[in-house]
């Protein structure tokens, strides 16, 4: 298990955090990372991250930036933990609202 730090920018412009990547494996395709618990759930996952994925999050960059062509559902559960159902089940589906 390799344990890696970056950066990313939260909601706020001037808050600037620090968080660990857990790196469970590594293989020719790239990096399996442990996701933070789930607020709701309390359970981890697993997820696959490329090598330019990953060296574009360790460089510090927005994970919307770094991480574009993945859902907005893959990308809070890298940050958060949270699963797109729970967020659902906590917050409602935003689908349903106009």
């Amino acid at each position: 298990m390799l344990l890696l730090k970056y950066t990313y920018e939260g909601n706020s412009l001037t808050s600037k955090k620090e968080k660990l990547m857990i790196v469970t494996e590594i293989d020719n395709t790239g990096y399996t990372v442990l996701t933070p618990a789930c607020m709701r759930c309390d359970k981890t996952s697993k997820v696959k991250l490329t090598a330019v994925e990953f060296n574009a999050l360790n460089g510090g960059g927005y994970i919307q930036d770094a991480l574009a062509e993945r859902s907005t559902d893959f990308r809070e559960l890298l940050i958060s933990g949270t699963h797109a159902e729970c967020w659902t089940a906590m917050f409602g589906d935003d689908e349903d609202e106009d």
